[in-house]
């Protein structure tokens, strides 16, 4: 069997109070959203990715659940709603000859992280905002009031 995982990410998509698709005990019911992202390590055709032939018929036979794990719950059913997936579709578009090229990860550790402290960016934002504001609280600056005697943009907000 070829190499492949699948990342799955949950997006939050609201509340909705006695939803009439989900039978749910009169409740509130959460949605989410998924997106589903394949990852193929191993090159060749879809035929050699079983699951993903026909996803379609693939996702039928799973049953969905929503974990919180560090809220100490039992994992919550979850019911797709929606238009199903078609597989005549899916094979139309994807037969199973179509070449897939294996992923690779590319990992970020060799680029450089610049950080700054947040309460040093937020002192900073306060006091230059604080100043535009002091200087005109109802209409926009002026550009002469912004500048320094020398015609220097940033020197006089900046305080320098």
């Amino acid at each position: 069997m070829p190499a492949s995982s699948l990342l799955l990410t949950a997006i939050p998509h609201g509340v909705d109070a006695d939803d009439p698709l989900v039978d749910n005990g009169g409740g509130d019911t959460m949605r989410v959203l998924v997106h589903l992202a394949p990852r193929l390590r191993t090159p060749g055709t879809l035929a050699d990715h079983p699951h993903w032939v026909d996803w379609p018929a693939t996702l039928a036979g799973v049953s969905w659940s929503v974990r919180f794990p560090d809220l100490g719950v039992p994992d919550i059913p979850a019911t797709p709603v929606g238009t199903a997936a078609e597989s005549a579709r899916w094979t139309a578009v994807l037969p199973p000859d179509t070449p897939v090229v294996a992923h690779a990860y590319q990992g970020f550790d060799h680029r450089p992280l610049v950080s700054y402290q947040s309460t040093a960016i937020i002192e900073f934002l306060a006091d230059r905002w604080g100043r535009v504001g002091a200087i005109s609280p109802t209409d926009h600056p002026y550009f002469a009031d912004l500048v320094g005697d020398d015609g220097d943009p940033h020197r006089d907000l900046a305080g320098v």
